[in-house]
């Protein structure tokens, strides 16, 4: 069951872009050079690349630090979800889909797919498409990432 545009709404009332209640959300990735389709770009890390990139792999909407200005090359009918908190923000949004997907019965093949850790993290965190796993190993890395102070 992929996320829908508005559950993001929901989660980020700050936005810009087109209001589209019947996109659907097939990748949530934090790297641009990921190939993304149907994607939200959501740029956690230092390293997550730019957003031209990940449009051009597939990205149709990006979660956004509303602190940092926005490339002049976003187009004005892209939809932009803004938040104070990227990881905040990520993390309320993988906790809304494991409720989602705990309420109902789910379809594997019809799953929002996540793409969230760096290659050299993979060692280390079990690589799953369980959401409920996701979230735990997402919250640890969240946890670790603000104890050393980097993004």
């Amino acid at each position: 069951m992929p996320l829908t545009y508005n559950e993001l709404a929901n989660l980020f009332p700050n936005r810009r872009g087109i209001n589209d209640s019947v996109l659907h959300f097939h990748t949530v990735t934090a790297f641009s050079q990921v190939l993304q389709p149907k994607g939200i770009f959501i740029p956690v890390y230092s390293d997550s690349g730019e957003l031209n990139e990940a449009i051009e792999n597939g990205a149709i909407a990006a979660i956004w630090d509303e602190e940092k200005t926005l490339p002049s090359y976003t187009p004005s009918y892209f939809p932009v979800f803004l938040t104070n908190d990227l990881w905040k923000g990520l993390e309320d949004m993988l906790n809304q889909l494991s409720k989602k997907i705990a309420s109902s019965e789910i379809i594997e093949s019809d799953q929002t797919t996540f793409c969230l850790f760096h290659k050299n993290s993979l060692n280390r965190i079990r690589n799953t498409y369980d959401i409920a796993e996701i979230v735990k190993e997402f919250t640890l890395l969240n946890k670790q990432t603000k104890r050393e102070g980097r993004e």
